[in-house]
């Protein structure tokens, strides 16, 4: 009977306890703080822009990376004019996409101007020129974004096909 009389204190005490410190949490918890930026704590960064090139034989309509069994790390591509630093694409094999044997790299998008690419695939070279401009957006979070604009390939004719994030160029050599 001693027993019961000792744990029933100590239940009481413990549950006053638990009280209090749900109390004190909640009481901290539900203080509403001020408004404060509405985007704060928000990325509102887009998917970079990408460049798939697919060259062309002007002869045979064949892909001249596939057919030549090119390898993508030979194939330099270097943003002029300083061509200081070679960046490598990856080549997409995927049967059926309209990827399918191209080259894709990515691109600056993230300051306005002109920028203009060198691919050189060893014994034929294409120069990629676009404009990203500054354009105004409804999105509060981010008022003004960087758009691509004006891509061209000097020295050859060629096609190009915007999907999505990515710009798909078809060069005929």
């Amino acid at each position: 009977m001693k027993r019961k009389e000792l744990i029933a204190p100590k239940i009481g005490i413990f549950c006053c306890l638990l009280f209090l410190v749900v109390a004190v949490g909640l009481g901290f918890g539900c203080r509403k703080t001020s408004k404060g930026d509405a985007c704060d704590g928000m990325l509102s960064e887009s998917t970079p822009v990408q460049m798939a090139v697919i060259f062309l034989d002007g002869k045979t309509g064949e892909n001249v990376l596939l057919s030549k069994n090119i390898n993508p790390a030979t194939v330099m591509i270097t943003q002029s004019p300083d061509n200081a630093n070679a960046i490598h694409g990856m080549m997409i094999n995927q049967p059926g996409s309209p990827f399918h044997g191209a080259l894709l790299f990515n691109v600056a998008d993230t300051e306005m101007g002109d920028f203009s690419y060198k691919i050189d695939i060893g014994f034929d070279r294409a120069i990629l020129s676009y404009t990203n401009q500054k354009l105004k957006s409804d999105n509060p979070c981010k008022p003004y974004y960087i758009n691509l604009s004006n891509p061209v390939i000097t020295g050859h004719p060629f096609t190009i096909l915007r999907l999505g994030s990515r710009l798909l160029f078809k060069i005929m050599l």
